[in-house]
C-alpha cells in the first residue's frame, strides 16, 4: 500500500504540474490543490514504506472483503432495476446485519430508517436528482 500511494501521489504531482499555479487575479490557480495532495500521497507512501518493508502482511479477512465486493457489485447491478430506496435499504441492512453479530434487528432497522432518511433528505428538501423509483414509493 506504501509503494501504491507513493506511486499515485508521484502520478498526481506529474500530472498536476501541468496545470496554471495562478489565476489571472494572482491568485492560486488551478494546479495547487493538486500538487499539494500529491505531494502529500507521495509523502505518506514514503513514510509508510520502511515499517511495511519490516513487518509481514497478513492477510486474514478475504471472506469479509468478498463479502463487501459482491454486496457493492449486487448493488451496481440492481440500483436501477429496483430503485435508489429499496437497493440502497438492502445493501445498508445486508452489510450491517452481516459484519455485526449483536443487535441485528436494532441494525437493521436503523439501516432502513437511514436510507429511507437520505433518500427524503436529497430528494424532498435539497432537490438533488436520484436515481428513479421504479416502484412509485416514493413521491
Amino acid at each position: 500500500m506504501a509503494v501504491a500511494l507513493a506511486l499515485l501521489g508521484a502520478f498526481v504531482l506529474v500530472e498536476a504540474s501541468q496545470l496554471k499555479m495562478t489565476s489571472l487575479g494572482g491568485g492560486p490557480g488551478p494546479g495547487v490543490f493538486p500538487v499539494a495532495l500529491g505531494v502529500m500521497l507521495l509523502g505518506i507512501g514514503a513514510r509508510l514504506a520502511p515499517a511495511a518493508l519490516r513487518e509481514r502482511t497478513e492477510f486474514g479477512h478475504l471472506r469479509r472483503v468478498a463479502v463487501l465486493i459482491g454486496a457493492l457489485a449486487a448493488y451496481a447491478a440492481l440500483l436501477d432495476r429496483l430503485g435508489f430506496v429499496i437497493t440502497t435499504s438492502a445493501t445498508i441492512v445486508f452489510l450491517l446485519v452481516a459484519f455485526n453479530p449483536r443487535r441485528r434487528p436494532w441494525l437493521a432497522a436503523l439501516g432502513l430508517a437511514g436510507s429511507v432518511g437520505s433518500y427524503a433528505l436529497f430528494s424532498s428538501f435539497l432537490k438533488v436528482q436520484l436515481p428513479p423509483d421504479p416502484w412509485f414509493l416514493w413521491p
